[in-house]
């Protein structure tokens, strides 16, 4: 069998939790490209990683553990030695000409650490521009110069799930740095997809919403301002749960979040010593 051709420029990163609905298609919409590809799971308990197994060309990062979002990232982001990183989640739709065109137009930029396509067809931009400069660009589609990046640092791992792209976005422009987004390119983003949703799911990615946006907060805000956002986010979910009345979702989903953001004020991480999730799915 010929030996697969390897790019030297571009590593991609999947992180996967129980995503055997949708790794499969994932990694063979992308298989045939010439790019390094790192699979890290997260403990799935089904047959994630069998599925990924079947992928020889595939590396498997396996730490034995729910890290959440950053800290597996971190883990793929540091195993990646080429100069460009893309960290992609498995519910996002990308051909290898896609990618490879994304990487194309990233090239063409400097002092620029991340870069990323529209994922969803609702987001509003100016249809005049086939690039601009943002603040913030979502998750589930990253694409890192890993030469700045380094130099910035990867993902908070305090975080365990959601923010940790926020606050990498907002290091990155702190620190002098662009974000590219390129309004030209689309990569399907099928969202809820990339793990299963079961209910105690949820309730944990509510209740590390709730976390992570005081955590975040208090990070880069002022005290005063942390504080006056603390008392307007408590009240604002007391409110929701109020008006959920009998829909259990928003019942659970409120009140999973005002259960992370006291939890935050309390002191308690969103990581338990063990190294896995405070509230696990």
């Amino acid at each position: 069998m010929l030996k697969r051709k390897i790019d030297k420029e571009l590593t991609i990163i999947i992180i996967t939790y129980n995503s055997e609905n949708i790794i499969e298609e994932c990694l063979r919409n992308i298989l045939h490209s010439k790019f390094n590809i790192i699979v890290v799971d997260n403990a799935s308990t089904d047959n994630t990683v069998e599925i990924s197994s079947r992928f020889p060309e595939i590396k498997i990062l396996q730490p034995g553990k729910n890290l959440g979002y950053g800290r597996a990232a971190n883990l793929g982001l540091k195993e990646s030695s080429t100069r460009y990183t893309l960290l992609l989640n498995p519910d996002i739709k990308g051909s290898p000409y896609q990618i490879q065109e994304l990487l194309d137009a990233a090239k063409k930029h400097k002092n620029t650490a991340a870069f990323a396509p529209l994922v969803t067809q609702k987001t509003i931009y100016d249809k005049s521009k086939p690039f601009e400069k943002v603040t913030w660009i979502c998750g589930a589609v990253m694409l890192f110069d890993m030469k700045l990046l380094k130099k910035i640092g990867l993902f908070d791992e305090n975080f365990f799930l959601f923010y940790e792209e926020t606050d990498l976005c907002k290091r990155i422009v702190n620190a002098g740095h662009d974000i590219i987004r390129f309004n030209d390119q689309f990569l399907e983003h099928l969202e809820c997809r990339s793990t299963t949703n079961v209910k105690p799911m949820r309730y944990a990615r509510y209740w590390h919403t709730g976390w992570s946006h005081l955590y975040f907060t208090k990070k880069h805000e002022s005290e005063k301002s942390f504080q006056e956002i603390v008392t307007k986010t408590i009240s604002q979910y007391a409110k929701d749960i109020n008006l959920a009345g009998n829909n259990e979702e928003k019942l659970m989903m409120h009140s999973a979040m005002l259960s992370g953001a006291t939890a935050f004020l309390s002191g308690i991480k969103a990581i338990d010593d063990n190294g896995g999730p405070t509230v696990k799915p």
